[in-house]
Order: structure tokens, then C-alpha cells, then sequence
């Protein structure tokens, strides 16, 4: 009975330090890095972002003269039209 218990406290304990965080590893990659970021690099040139981007804002366009003639509408995320 104690062998298979302790069989499964030493896989456990073998499995911690999977669980650490790596921080120090991506602190010197990124400061050694000159490279940019992946996430800059898809803004600067993914079509997919363009087009998210026009419908995003061409939506907005045509939802703005409905908010602006309603008096109890508020952009303000948390405040209702009372306050």
C-alpha cells in the first residue's frame, strides 16, 4: 500500500518544477532582443488587421448619430445616464 503512494509522491514532486514560472529566460530574451514584437508586426502588415480595423470603425460610423441623439446613452464604461 505505501509503494504505490509513494511512487506518486515522487511523480509529483519530479512535476513542480514544470509548474515554475520562467521570467528570468524571457527577461534576457527581451533584452537582447532587437527584434520586434510578433503582435507589432501583425498590425504593421497582416491584411486580416486592416480589415478588422474598417469594418471596426465603419460600424462605429454608422451607430454614431443613434448615440449622439440618444440623451441617456454614455461611452463611459461604469456610469449610467443619472450620474
Amino acid at each position: 500500500m505505501r509503494t504505490p503512494f509513494a511512487c506518486l509522491i515522487i511523480v509529483a514532486l519530479l512535476q513542480l518544477p514544470a509548474c515554475a514560472p520562467h521570467v528570468a529566460v524571457v527577461e534576457e530574451a527581451d533584452s537582447q532582443s532587437t527584434l520586434p514584437d510578433n503582435s507589432i508586426l501583425w498590425i504593421q502588415h497582416a491584411v486580416e488587421f486592416r480589415a478588422v480595423a474598417r469594418q471596426a470603425y465603419a460600424e462605429a460610423g454608422r451607430d454614431l448619430d443613434g448615440f449622439l441623439a440618444d440623451s441617456g446613452w454614455t461611452a463611459l464604461p461604469g456610469v449610467t445616464a443619472d450620474a
